[in-house]
Order: structure tokens, then C-alpha cells, then sequence
């Protein structure tokens, strides 16, 4: 053997000592798990859940713990936001800062999850499990979330792995490590507290097994257990107490275990390909995959004593809790991410089915395992698609930011969502949310909406989450019913919407074109304005397929008139073939104020969407506007003589 082959033989060595192999398949785990999780971190906007996050985070860590004990004005303990509270102050607000410190416990987990397997399944069985959630879709796209569901699941897995550890090594250093990690996550997350029982339950029956085999006394054991699990539960009680006290007074209750089999089914299509655009057929061949799995993995003869009970109880105990209290609280099982702490325990159970079947059948095991990997990375890519955008407030601010003018506010739908759009509005633009709570009539939001209507040019409206307090629309029924629109923006789970509260005007504005076009001798553009003129014909954010160019028309009548017209706006080639036309809106200027009322000398502002057609090609074409009367014929315009129609641009349409 040469002396430049001595160093890789030993290295090569010390790699096939099975604790080497073990550390340095731990680190591979972190290492995958912080890839996949700092992929696209910035593709989503912060959604408002996020921005509650962000909110408290900025509040001094007083005001962040009294708000955490009362569960009120928030009804989530304060522990994760007193940890993100100083996390920002070390790494600043951004975007990419606030969601760091749930991306580190989320490189964690898959390596915890590996070390608590090897401990209760054997290690085959951890090292799988701890894959499986490094490459789950739900539980990267949580680890992506600047909220207390991952580190809350993180923490509750290292305190299970302190409880294993304290039970067979009988150190009091495990259970004090276990009740410090137990406490944070109960002060992080309140469903944490269902976990709870399963340890209980698994550390007692340990205990009688261990002392059945040893044929010893079992007292000497409990008395960790029960000074353990006593000091947990009374210094979590008075947390409790309050959720439940909060829980009695606003919680609609329902009926225990009602629809619990199609949510528990609906919960195992989740936790497995998440947010995959699949067809149903498909997710529920691989729904049906994951049960058998997990029954299989429940029900394999263990390589650890106790094994088996360990993964019924992990997963059943929580569930089972979640199924009674249906009857206090209907909404147990509303949300995915409530029981998110369960994905991590399901990750255990099918890497003890497929660590058993590997061992049974290596070959058979082995190609499971490569397809259930296989599954789960065909579905992480959808985590991150225009179809399963969080709501977009980025996008919703930045709309609103850049087209306000100098003159506008902003009413935010209902008040709480302010959080959000705070967070991205770069011009402190002057922001009304003056309606929290549900609202049942017109009555009750006249008033503020009416001194509003009367400050300012436009008001946009930006709504998102009002499903259940104002179900019927209210507010925006108010404007519409007032108001000419200006323009409508859907980002993802977010509409803005603006209304021109002054839509008569004395002069043309100071950033408008002027124009002088008159159509019929009777109507005068007299200028307009355009958001912009080189864009692509697909839009993926705003108005999904299509792009669209926004155009504000200024009208005035040069004599008084005595028909009524429409305006045609359309983007056309060379030869006329049109490739974007006018969105119609119920609330068009000339419904509120139709022409035959135009006073002479007076501006009309007309705000119009064209919409473009998503396979335009690359190229340039022109904005044609055409007035057309009553009688469906266009109105001659002035020049150049003889035409009916107006260019108003040329519009560049740019390669996707």
C-alpha cells in the first residue's frame, strides 16, 4: 500500500464503524433538511398569520407575555413570540430573518426524529423516519412559516427523546430536560398539551414492563415519572385553565368525533403529499399507500420492546383527545397545521414499515422506500406554484403602493388584517380599519365610511378573511353602491378593489397625457394615463392567466349631450385582430354618472382593465380607443378626419 493510500484506507475505515456511519447520516439529515427547507423561502409572501407573528414579535417581551397568559387579544401562548421577539432584534424583520428561526428547528427535527426512532423502533427505522421528514411537503412548507407549529412539534419531539432516555438510564438530567422542553412547547403551542397523556401513558407502561422483566418494584421507578409529569401539569394549568375559560366563551361547540373518519382521512392525504396538484384519483391511491404503510409500521413486531405501543399511542392518544373535545370546540380539526405535530410521529410509523419490510424482503423494502421518496419529492415542487400561493400581501401592497396617488387612503377589511399590509406598505400611506368586529347592517358602517368617501380621491378597499365578519359584504356593497371603480386586483387570498370617491374634476391631473381628441364634435378626451406600456401577456399574480394594462380616460362634454355611448378599448395587431379588450364592471363610471348629465367644462375620470390574451405573442401592437353610440355605429373623431378610432399607444408584449 502506497503512503498516499494509507489516509483514505483509514478514512474508509473509520466510515464503516457503525457509530461513524450513524453521526455522519445525522448530519446528512440536517444538511438535506436545511436545502430543502431554504429553497424558494422568499416564494411566498408573509400571510397574515405570519404578520400576527411579526406584530408581536415587535411588542416589548412584557406586553408579549401578558398578552400570551390571557389569550385574548391572541390565542397563542407567548413563548414562540418572546423567542422570535429577540431573534429579530439580532437578525432584523425581513422576510427571509423571521422565517430563520423556524427553518433552524426545522433542520433539526429530521435528525431528532432519526435519534428518538433508534431509541423506541431501532435504527434502521429512525434513520428512515428522519428522510421521510426531511422530504415531507407538509412539513417543509411549515418549516417555511414564521409561526410556533414546527418549533412547538420540534421541541415536543426532543422532550419524547429526553423521556426514553430518562427512563432507561434513570437520570434525573433527562426528566428536567424533558419538563423544560415539554413547558416550552406548551407555552409555544396549547395542542401541544395532547401529547402529554401519550407520554404518561408510555413512560407508566414502561415502567411495569421493565419492572416485570426484572421482577423488581416499580416505585422507585415512578418517582421521576410522577415529580415529573406533576411539576408539568402544575405549571401548565394555569395556561390551561385560561384556554379553557377562553375556549367556553368563544368556541362554537359540536358533537364528539363528529366527521372524524373523513378528517382523519382528509389529515393523511395532507401530511403526506400536501399541497400536490394531483388528480383526487391520485391522491387517494397514495392516501391509501400511506394507511397501509402506517399500519404496517403499527403493526410489525418491534426491534425495541414497546415499540408498537409507542406508535399507538403517538399518534392515537392526540387524535382520539381531538375527537372529544369536537364537542367543546368544533374547529379542533378545522386547519392541518393544528395537529401538525402528529406528521412527525406518522414519519416514525412508516419508517418502521418500511424498515421491517427492508429486513423481510430487502429487495421488495427497498423499492417501497425508493418510491415512497420518489412520491414525496414529486410532490415538494407544488409547495412552491402560483396555484398554492400563501395570501399574497406583498403583491397586494406593492399594487396599492405604486398606483395610490397623492390623495388616496386605504381601507383595510376587516381592521385586523392591517397587521399584514402594514408590514409591506413602504410609503405610509394614510390606512382606515375602522370595522372589527361582525357587521350586520348598512346602518353600522355608514357613518365612518361616509367622512372617509368625503377626504380623499380614491379609497382602496383591500379585503382578505372576511368570510365570518361580514359574510354579506357590507362594506363593499357600500362603495359600489356610490362609487365608480377604479380598478380590481386578486392576488392570492387577498381582493383590492378601488373607488373613485371624486370622479368629477376641474382640471386634468398634473401626471396625466393630454390629449384633445374629440369623437362626434360632442365628446372630448381631453387625457389619460397608463400604468404601463412593455409587459408580458401572462400574469401569474394579479389576474391569473392574463395580464392586463390599467388605463384612466378623462372625459369632458364639449356641448351638452343627448345620447348615451360606450367606450371600446382594445389592443389590436396590425391587421385589427384583437389581442386584449376591456374588462366590464357593474361599476363603470357612466352607470353612476351616465354623459347625458355632464355638465360642460367638467372631467370625467374613467378608469378601464384591459385584459390581455395569455398566448399573445411577443411583439408589438397598438391601443385602439373607439366611441360608440347609442346606435352601435363609432363617433368620427377629429383627427385625423375621417377615422373612428384613436392609438393611444404602442404596446410591447415581451417573451415569457
Amino acid at each position: 500500500m502506497t503512503s498516499a493510500s494509507r489516509p483514505a484506507q483509514y478514512y474508509l475505515t473509520r466510515l464503516r464503524h457503525p457509530e461513524t456511519a450513524w453521526r455522519l447520516a445525522l448530519i446528512l439529515l440536517a444538511a438535506g433538511a436545511l436545502a430543502v427547507r431554504l429553497w424558494q423561502i422568499r416564494y411566498h409572501s408573509l400571510w397574515f398569520d405570519e404578520a400576527v407573528s411579526v406584530f408581536w414579535a415587535r411588542q416589548p417581551a412584557r406586553e408579549i407575555l401578558d398578552v400570551g397568559f390571557h389569550l385574548i387579544r391572541d390565542k397563542h401562548p407567548p413563548v414562540y413570540y418572546l423567542l422570535l421577539h429577540f431573534w429579530t432584534r439580532l437578525f432584523g424583520y425581513s422576510e427571509v430573518s423571521v422565517r430563520l428561526m423556524t427553518v433552524c428547528f426545522g433542520v433539526v427535527m429530521p435528525p431528532a426524529l432519526a435519534v428518538l426512532g433508534e431509541e423506541v423502533l431501532g435504527r434502521r427505522a429512525g434513520i428512515i423516519a428522519g428522510l421521510l421528514a426531511v422530504l415531507n411537503p407538509f412539513l417543509v412548507w411549515y418549516s417555511q412559516e414564521a409561526r410556533m407549529f414546527v418549533p412547538s412539534a420540534t421541541l415536543a419531539i426532543l422532550a419524547t427523546w429526553c423521556i426514553v432516555r430518562g427512563l432507561r438510564s434513570g437520570r434525573w438530567g433527562w426528566w428536567a430536560g424533558y419538563a423544560v422542553l415539554t413547558l416550552l412547547a406548551l407555552y409555544s403551542y396549547l395542542y401541544i398539551a395532547f401529547l402529554v397523556p401519550f407520554q404518561a401513558l408510555y413512560a407508566l407502561v414502561w415502567v411495569l414492563y421493565t419492572a416485570r422483566r426484572e421482577e423488581a418494584s416499580p416505585l422507585r421507578r415512578l418517582l421521576p415519572i410522577l415529580i415529573t409529569f406533576g411539576a408539568v401539569a402544575l405549571l401548565f394549568l394555569p395556561l390551561a385553565l385560561q384556554a379553557l375559560q377562553v375556549t367556553h366563551q368563544e368556541a362554537q361547540p359540536g358533537r364528539p368525533f363528529q366527521s372524524f373518519f373523513p378528517t382523519m382521512w382528509r389529515l393523511l392525504g395532507w401530511y403526506t403529499v400536501w399541497k400536490a396538484l394531483w388528480p383526487a384519483s391520485w391522491i387517494s391511491a397514495v392516501s391509501a399507500g400511506a394507511l397501509v404503510l402506517l399500519l404496517v409500521g403499527m403493526l410489525a413486531p418491534p426491534r425495541q420492546p414497546l415499540g408498537r405501543l409507542f406508535l399507538w399511542l403517538s399518534i392515537g392518544v392526540p387524535v382520539l383527545i381531538g375527537g372529544f373535545l369536537l364537542g367543546i370546540n368544533q374547529a379542533v380539526f378545522a386547519a392541518p397545521r393544528y395537529f401538525l405535530f402528529a406528521a412527525p410521529f406518522m414519519c416514525l410509523a412508516w419508517g418502521a414499515g418500511l424498515a421491517w419490510l427492508i429486513e423481510r424482503r430487502r429487495l421488495a423494502g427497498q423499492t417501497a422506500l425508493a418510491v415512497w421518496a420518489a412520491v414525496a419529492l414529486l410532490a415538494l415542487p407544488d409547495n412552491w406554484v402560483p396555484e398554492n400561493r400563501r395570501e399574497d400581501w406583498r403583491a397586494a401592497t406593492a399594487y396599492v403602493v405604486a398606483n395610490a396617488g397623492p390623495n388616496d387612503a386605504v381601507l383595510l377589511h376587516p381592521g385586523f388584517v392591517h397587521m399584514a399590509f402594514r408590514y409591506y406598505d413602504t410609503r405610509g400611506l394614510p390606512l382606515f380599519y375602522p370595522f372589527e368586529g361582525n357587521i350586520t347592517s348598512f346602518e353600522q358602517i355608514d357613518a365612518p365610511l361616509q367622512g372617509l368617501a368625503g377626504l380623499y380621491d380614491v379609497v382602496w378597499l383591500v379585503t382578505s378573511h372576511e368570510e365570518q365578519p361580514d359574510p354579506q359584504q357590507f362594506v363593499r356593497r357600500w362603495f359600489e353602491a356610490r362609487y365608480p371603480q377604479v380598478t380590481e386586483q386578486f392576488p392570492a387570498g387577498v381582493a383590492v378593489r378601488g373607488y373613485a370617491t371624486r370622479y368629477r374634476l376641474s382640471s386634468l391631473p398634473a401626471d396625466a397625457v393630454p390629449a384633445h381628441i374629440t369623437f362626434g364634435e360632442r365628446v372630448r378626451l381631453a387625457g389619460f394615463q397608463m400604468d404601463q406600456t412593455t409587459l408580458p401577456a401572462q400574469d401569474h399574480i394579479y389576474h391569473p392567466p392574463s395580464n392586463w394594462i390599467h388605463v384612466t380616460l378623462y372625459w369632458s362634454a364639449v356641448q351638452p349631450l343627448t345620447e348615451e355611448f360606450r367606450v371600446e378599448l382594445r389592443m389590436e395587431d396590425e391587421w385589427g385582430q384583437v389581442w386584449g379588450d376591456r374588462l366590464e364592471w357593474p361599476g363603470d363610471v357612466f352607470r353612476f354618472y351616465p354623459p347625458a348629465q355632464w355638465q360642460t367644462g367638467e372631467l370625467v375620470r374613467h378608469d378601464i382593465d384591459v385584459n390581455l390574451n395569455p398566448v399573445t405573442p411577443a411583439g408589438q401592437y397598438r391601443l385602439v380607443l373607439r366611441l360608440v353610440g347609442a346606435d352601435g355605429q363609432p363617433r368620427p373623431v377629429n383627427a385625423p378626419p375621417g377615422e373612428t378610432s384613436v392609438v393611444l399607444s404602442i404596446i410591447t408584449i415581451t417573451a415569457q
